[in-house]
């Protein structure tokens, strides 16, 4: 044995480490069958009696009773776009948020409560279901941390779903936090009464030389507690976080003033976004930071990372009362951001946060030109110096100012994309962007310019743009201007979203689609046209909705009845003799007019088999109503139900004979029942304008294109933006060149050439890339690789492809592999 060095100590050491579980725990067995989670202990609900917009904090709603100070409420959970937020304050039937709300919601949407967690000191729990737990049963509430409970139910509440216990809970606890039964074998564990350790050595009477125990990376010396009889110390201690937590720590503390981060986040990786579970909740994290008493939330601006799932800026004020203290062993001041609730669609994968950082565009400012002088003449048009003109330019025209004192003042002026609403008064322009020119109305629509000298200027604008500007990271290096105590700057990321002018057969193509979708995305064609306009960052989109046929359809039983006046339909089953199966479940309407639900209805089962008749009197009054009388019927069964049906109304009868599927056989052959989560779904492939192999978009590119096509469809379209189904195309071919001289050139012109033809977007035939769910043929492939410069002929060609899944045969895209080339001579 050696002497070691610990915590800057040399000694002879010996140590005990957690290699497993907790302090306080069991080892779960196999034993263990029954389980449940916990559920918010208070269930509130009201609803908005006012609607709210956007950028407001303030909540009138029905019944503010049981809400607390600090809740977490959901806003408009019965809509498309529901959202989270926190009480501030309540008074009378208002709700104060402690931040503005992101959304629009009309009145009547719901305010629920939103429990995020179990408090501690309470007794009575409620759960998802009671079944198979009885009173007297042990339960653990495992909550995956440290702090798990073992406890013992007194009673149980089999209509509220509530457990009381024997004490109050210890630990507060997250809502769906595991509550498993505990089996008697893990309540009898082991029980160690002593251990005895001997060896032969004689150290005197001489203490410990020292004690340290090593927990959040940071020593303490208990040197003098572990020489003390009787003074116990914590030998291991639990790290205090609940949830997932990111520490940042700084050697200084912020000033009081704006300060922004930039987080470096990786992309997807390609095919993930396809294969990645449908998020119903978005991930929420709460940034914090150290104060002298606790951990404070943080109040951020601006969060252009999505809970860190993207790139972006973070802006937030510099906390005045921010303290340095010690964390993993290191004393500095620390910022926290804490993985509240929900889920991220793809793991965030963090690459590095920096400061002194700030978005950039590629463009040149101008500012003060002089653009001409006006003549007042109607229709005058002026240029430019520079163009393009990028959007956020300002234009002034001098003018004399309406008093005696004969003043001529800069008056601005507003742009319009046209005359067709101006009036003779209104100051409006129209800016060609792509070539600069500028033209004014005639004072019948849009006012004439004063007349004047030099009177007409650009007080600002820029000009710039194009894909020149989409610059590889870390090559925008040089200042073109100083800048006041800036040193150096460089492009972390790459440059993106410059796109050059659109072509005109572009433009061709893509009028008659305007004129047909108007902006609105109605159809699934509307959708892929729209998802351009969305981004110039877009190379290609596909949208896909559920397959109906109604060839595979057979009709439900519907039969009209005739009326000729009042009186009493009677419908009776299987009147003619036919015995009714042996199980079965049948439900049966009578419907009329005057109103949408039926005025009877009853369920047939095989319990009630001598019960096979139901009856409705209809009244003068509602057969004033009209005379559309009919009777339906569905098959509620796991089975088909077959027979016969009588039905005798106020002027006839019929006799009918009757086959139902069971309506649980959703999308079976010839199933007459649509499975109704599928309505108003709609899955929308993008892909970015890449040269990457396996072109991925970016969660922002998905978010920005899913607001977009939200903003114009239907609110009950079920949009869901993704990313493709990618399926590996390996070529293994044996080539036969010309001659011995071109052979490498072959094997570099043949791989070169598969990549390009193989390349998702502009691959393929034609070059415009490849088609969704289509796979290259042999065919095209031999065309190809004989075209090669120096190749003679293909003498063999084998194409492997990854097993696509059915429900990726219509979503999948192709890529090029790693082909596999040789020669024979």
């Amino acid at each position: 044995m050696e002497p070691q060095p610990v915590n800057g100590e040399s000694n002879y050491w010996l140590r005990a480490r957690i290699i497993r579980g907790n302090y306080g725990t069991e080892e779960a067995t196999a034993e263990q069958t029954t389980s449940t989670t916990l559920q918010p202990s208070r269930a509130i609900s009201t609803t908005l009696t006012q609607a709210v917009s956007s950028g407001v904090n303030i909540l009138r709603v029905s019944s503010a009773s049981g809400f607390q100070a600090n809740d977490s409420i959901l806003i408009g959970a019965n809509t498309s776009q529901p959202e989270y937020a926190e009480i501030s304050s309540i008074s009378s039937n208002t709700l104060t948020l402690t931040n503005s709300i992101n959304s629009d919601h009309a009145s009547g949407a719901t305010v629920e409560l939103f429990e995020q967690e179990v408090s501690s000191g309470i007794n009575i729990i409620k759960v998802d279901s009671v079944r198979g737990f009885l009173p007297s049963d042990r339960i653990r509430i495992d909550p995956g941390t440290n702090n798990q409970e073992d406890l013992e139910i007194v009673s149980i509440n089999f209509n509220e779903n509530t457990l009381t216990l024997t004490s109050n809970l210890t630990d507060s606890h997250p809502v769906e936090t595991s509550v498993v039964l505990l089996p008697a074998s893990a309540l009898a564990p082991p029980v160690v009464k002593s251990l005895t350790l001997s060896y032969s050595y004689n150290s005197g009477d001489s203490p410990l030389s020292a004690c340290l125990t090593y927990n959040d990376f940071t020593y303490v010396d208990c040197t003098t507690h572990a020489n003390q009889d009787g003074s116990p110390f914590e030998a291991f201690t639990p790290t205090p976080d609940l949830r997932p937590t990111l520490y940042l720590g700084f050697d200084a503390p912020f000033a009081n003033r704006p300060v922004t981060i930039y987080a470096q986040v990786e992309p997807p990786v390609p095919g993930e976004l396809a294969t990645s579970p449908t998020i119903t909740q978005k991930a929420v994290i709460v940034p914090e930071y150290a104060s002298p008493d606790r951990w404070v939330r943080l109040g951020v601006e601006v969060d252009e990372t999505a809970a860190m799932s993207q790139p972006g800026l973070v802006r937030f004020i510099g906390p005045t009362d921010l303290t340095k203290q010690s964390e993993f062993g290191k004393n500095l001041y620390w910022l926290r951001i804490r993985w509240q609730w929900g889920d991220f669609r793809v793991p965030p994968r963090l690459q590095q946060l920096l400061l002194n950082t700030t978005w950039a565009t590629q463009a040149t400012t101008i500012e003060n030109e002089i653009l001409g002088s006006s003549n007042g003449n109607p229709n005058q048009t002026f240029s430019t110096l520079q163009f393009p003109v990028l959007e956020g330019q300002q234009l002034e025209v001098q003018e004399e100012e309406e008093t005696d004192l004969q003043e001529e003042v800069w008056v601005v002026w507003q742009e319009v994309s046209d005359f067709y609403g101006s009036g003779p008064e209104d100051r409006h322009y129209v800016l060609n962007h792509l070539t600069g020119e500028v033209r004014f109305g005639n004072n019948q629509q849009g006012r004439i310019p004063a007349l004047g000298s030099n009177n007409i200027r650009m007080v600002y604008y820029r000009t710039g743009g194009g894909k020149r500007g989409n610059k590889p990271a870390e090559t925008i290096t040089e200042l073109k201007t100083t800048v006041p105590y800036v040193d150096s700057v460089t492009n972390l990321e790459a440059a993106s979203g410059g796109a050059e002018q659109e072509s005109l057969e572009w433009v061709k193509e893509q009028g008659p689609k305007t004129l047909r979708h108007r902006y609105k995305a109605v159809t699934a064609q509307d959708i892929e046209d729209l998802v351009y306009q969305a981004s110039t960052d877009v190379a290609r989109a596909w949208a896909i909705t559920p397959e109906f046929n109604p060839k595979d359809l057979q009709w439900l039983p519907n039969y009209q009845l005739p009326l000729e006046g009042s009186g009493t339909i009677t419908v009776s089953l299987w009147s003619q003799g036919n015995n009714p199966p042996t199980s079965y479940q049948l439900q049966v309407k009578i419907n009329g007019p005057g109103q949408t639900i039926a005025y009877e209805e009853k369920i047939f089962t095989s319990d009630q088999s001598s019960d096979r008749q139901l009856t409705y009197s209809v009244t003068a009054s509602q057969f004033s109503l009209g005379t559309e009388w009919y009777v339906t019927m569905v098959n509620l069964g796991d089975v088909n139900v077959s027979g016969d049906v009588k039905i005798e109304y106020p002027g006839g009868s019929l006799t009918e004979n009757f086959n139902l599927p069971p309506k649980t056989t959703n999308h079976a052959d010839n199933s007459p029942y649509l499975d109704k989560k599928d309505f108003g779904r709609v899955e929308l492939i993008v892909l970015p304008d890449s040269a990457a192999r396996q072109p991925t978009p970016s969660l922002g590119l998905l978010d920005l294109v899913e607001a977009y096509i939200q903003n114009r469809c239907a609110p009950t379209f079920d949009l869901q933006v993704t990313g493709p189904y990618w399926v590996d195309v390996t070529v293994t071919a044996e080539v036969v060149p010309i001659s011995l001289a071109v052979s490498e050139a072959v094997v570099f012109g043949v791989n070169d050439a598969l990549n390009n033809f193989l390349h998702p977007l502009t691959g393929g035939v034609e070059g415009q890339g490849w088609p969704f769910g289509r796979q290259p043929h042999k065919s095209d492939l031999y065309r190809l690789i004989e075209s090669v410069p120096g190749v003679n002929y293909v003498n063999s060609l084998s194409i492997d492809l990854a097993d696509i899944p059915d429900e990726q045969k219509k979503r999948f895209l192709i890529y090029s592999g790693e082909h596999q080339i040789s020669l024979d001579f």
